[in-house]
């Protein structure tokens, strides 16, 4: 009987100890991908939020392909231009 105790306590030991090794090797490698994420973000252009809002549009909208109304775009943002100047 105490001969089953001994090898139970064991297994239960070695299991202990399995579950907290790879725990901490997950444990690990969580902090080492945050930190070198936190890393990579910082070395990274950090963009406005216009260029944001102008990628996001250029993204959604179809470029337009009439001719004559492309014409009347660039009438229209010249006159914008003269007027905010």
């Amino acid at each position: 009987m105490i001969v089953k105790l001994a090898a139970s306590d064991a297994s239960i030991w070695i299991v202990i100890f399995l579950i907290a090794f790879f725990g901490g090797i997950a444990l690990l490698t969580f902090i080492l991908y945050r930190v070198l994420r936190l890393n990579k973000k910082d070395r990274l252009h950090k963009k406005s939020e216009d260029e944001i809002a102008r990628e996001e549009l250029n993204r959604v909208l179809e470029p337009i392909k009439d001719k004559e109304i492309q014409k009347q775009m660039n009438e229209y943002q010249k006159e914008n231009q003269s007027k905010s100047e």
